[in-house]
């Protein structure tokens, strides 16, 4: 018999399947601290599983800080599940604009961190990176991705780097930003501006200047979104084409700096995508 050198599927357990069940529950309801869940009989019932199972799984919840066991009452919210990490497009408006700002700025304590590692490593270990950004410009790919967030160089960073943990939350990091992105209806910044500053950030790396290289992914990652209505409109009917973010487009200090190209057009800046 072979062996094959591979994990198998990792398949989650019922408890696991009833706390993220209840978790998400407290999260699409939007339970407070002290609200009271449903009584056992009826969460064993709406879940479909038995009593044991859902009592060990609330227990487990209790140890983790999410629900409150009180003997003879029932059990009762203690920490708030947020609806973002469950599903963003629940929220309203300006609650999806809040959560992208929250997911860019956690994403932006990854890719920093990852920037500044990155610095350290010397033009050879960077190599790949470096031929990411080449191969987009002079492959076509440029167009493919001119509206829609890429973090392939971003990525290339991490694996350079090589540390498994930092390469998942960064995965994570990435995931939870695009869910956020997309929920928000925001439009992506041009291509070209966001190309401009990988090369800013390249320029760093290959100085070897780790406080820069940290500074200048941070600004590439700044996000500052708001929403402009046309005139007399209502502000509940704005479109697609109406959401914008303001981007500070101020030239980085220190040398090899690119300038920041003016956004065009009326003073505005069309779009965030910082990738």
């Amino acid at each position: 018999m072979i062996t094959i050198p591979i994990r198998p599927v990792a398949r989650p357990s019922l408890g696991d399947v009833i706390r993220r069940s209840l978790q998400a529950y407290i999260a699409d309801q939007r339970l407070s601290p002290g609200a009271r869940l449903p009584s056992e009989r009826e969460l064993a019932a709406a879940l479909e599983v038995g009593r044991p199972a859902l009592r060990e799984a609330m227990r487990e919840l209790a140890a983790l800080g999410v629900l409150t066991m009180r003997h003879g009452s029932g059990a009762y919210v203690a920490s708030p599940q947020h609806p973002a990490l469950t599903s963003i497009t629940q929220l309203d408006s300006a609650e999806r604009l809040k959560m992208l700002r929250q997911a860019s700025a956690a994403r932006s304590l990854v890719e920093v961190e990852v920037a500044g590692r990155a610095a350290s490593l010397g033009v050879e270990r960077l190599a790949t990176a470096f031929a990411t950004l080449d191969r987009v410009e002079m492959s076509g790919e440029a167009e493919k991705r001119r509206h829609r967030l890429d973090f392939t160089f971003e990525q290339s960073l991490s694996a350079a780097v090589g540390d498994p943990y930092l390469i998942e939350l960064q995965r994570h990091a990435q995931r939870l930003f695009a869910e956020a992105w997309e929920a928000s209806g925001v439009i992506p910044r041009p291509h070209e501006e966001r190309h401009a500053q990988h090369l800013d950030i390249r320029d760093a790396l290959i100085a070897g200047d780790v406080a820069e290289a940290r500074r200048r992914m941070a600004r590439h990652l700044e996000l500052d979104v708001g929403l402009t209505a046309a005139p007399d409109r209502p502000q509940d009917k704005k479109s697609t084409e109406e959401r914008h973010v303001d981007l500070d487009q101020a030239k980085p200090s220190g040398g090899g700096g690119r300038p920041r190209r003016a956004a065009s057009g009326g003073g505005g800046s069309a779009g965030g995508d910082r990738t």
